[in-house]
């Protein structure tokens, strides 16, 4: 009876976890800034805390493609657990319109335009609203600051990045450390990225989004799947 009974014990789903199409060492190498961030905000690390300054480090293109979602290595060592979520305690759905939406507005043109300009240039055709005003051609980097959470957008084209911050993050840590450590983090993906634009590079770049995402749908579904029959 034992032996039947811990047979039809629902048992958490065996899954192969995909943190995005970006090497591992890119990965890595952006949960060790959030974590320097957060460290140069005040924050300490540790599990029991609720939250920390820098909330999230989203990267993405300019046409509202998620790539990875980084928030901090102790987050990431939690990956294995059933209930692990790559939004962490954030809504998902806020999460997803920052990649799809508000992280394309900083760009003029979309990545295939820009291929077509200068493949080998972070060059971009001038921003309609800024060029009017004298203030520039290109959106590089835009702070917007809320009551409880402040949003900085920087602008590595095609790739955008997005910092979801708290009130207490150090913007200055940011602009100093971050900035010039993304540049250099993401230029072999701002690249790779440009190059692909183009022919068979585009196609096999389109697959690997869409193996992503799926595999990414089927965590969720499993996890749906495990919870409910916990619940019985």
């Amino acid at each position: 009876m034992s032996s039947s009974t811990a047979a039809q014990q629902p048992q958490p789903p065996q899954q192969q976890y995909n943190r995005g199409i970006l090497p591992s060492e890119t990965l890595n190498a952006l949960d060790y800034l959030v974590d320097r961030i957060n460290a140069a905000s005040g924050h300490i690390h540790m599990a029991s805390s609720p939250s920390q300054p820098l909330r999230a480090l989203l990267v993405g293109t300019n046409e509202g493609v998620g790539l990875s979602r980084s928030l901090g290595t102790l987050h990431s060592s939690r990956i294995s657990s059933p209930d692990f979520s790559f939004s962490g305690t954030m809504s998902k759905e806020v999460l997803s319109s920052i990649e799809t939406v508000w992280a394309t507005l900083v760009s003029a043109a979309s990545p295939h335009v820009v291929a077509a300009a200068n493949s080998n240039s972070q060059l971009c055709p001038a921003h309609p609203l800024l060029s009017p005003l004298k203030m520039g051609d290109v959106v590089k980097i835009v702070t917007a600051c809320y009551d409880n959470v402040t949003l900085m957008h920087v602008h590595l084209p095609p790739l955008v990045v997005t910092l979801l911050a708290g009130p207490e993050v150090n913007l200055g840590a940011v602009r100093e450390m971050a900035v010039p450590k993304l540049k250099v983090l993401l230029e072999p993906v701002r690249r790779a990225l440009v190059r692909s634009r183009g022919g068979e590079g585009k196609q096999i770049m389109q697959q690997q989004i869409m193996m992503m995402q799926q595999q990414q749908q089927q965590q969720r579904q499993a996890q749906q799947n495990y919870q409910m029959m916990s619940g019985y």
